[in-house]
């Protein structure tokens, strides 16, 4: 347990993290008929400790292989769940209008003026006289900066 916790650093901490990982490297030697074992003794120079510290450190790194897989999982789910739920009109607005408030001045009066405006008569330009390629260029990083503003934690949660 002295080795597992040294190794894991500053997880150190999480009593239940230490015997689990330690419960790992004790059912790594004895599953199989102490196959494990077996093979570290038939080596003369090595050391059990040394053994152990190696058993110890690929379960480690199993533990947090593990750990990183249903976190990808669980983000997953949550980006597949609120897909699937369905927004009220006033939550959607509520949501836009927070967005909106994360915007500079230039990008909400873009917003405001080309984005929520009714389309304008002259397909060349907009209400803001701009060109079809300044438009573009203002919807892309617009719709980067939702993007992580929809990615924000607290908003998955919701």
């Amino acid at each position: 347990m002295r080795v597992v916790k040294t190794m894991l650093g500053d997880q150190a901490s999480h009593v239940h993290l230490v015997d689990e990982i330690t419960a790992r490297v004790w059912y790594a030697l004895v599953r199989e008929d102490a196959r494990l074992l077996s093979r570290c003794e038939a080596q003369e120079q090595f050391q059990l400790d040394a053994f152990l510290m190696g058993l110890a450190r690929i379960e480690i790194l199993r533990h947090r292989r593990d750990q990183r897989r249903r976190q990808r999982h669980e983000v997953a789910g949550g980006r597949k769940a609120m897909r699937q739920r369905q927004l009220s009109d006033g939550e959607l607005c509520r949501m836009i209008d927070d967005f909106v408030t994360t915007l500079t001045p230039q990008e909400q009066q873009f917003v405001d003026e080309v984005l929520l405006a009714p389309p304008v008569e002259d397909g060349n330009r907009n209400a803001l006289g701009l060109r079809k390629s300044a438009v573009w260029q203002r919807r892309r990083r617009i719709r980067r900066k939702l993007e992580a503003f929809l990615a924000e934690p607290d908003l998955r949660e919701a």
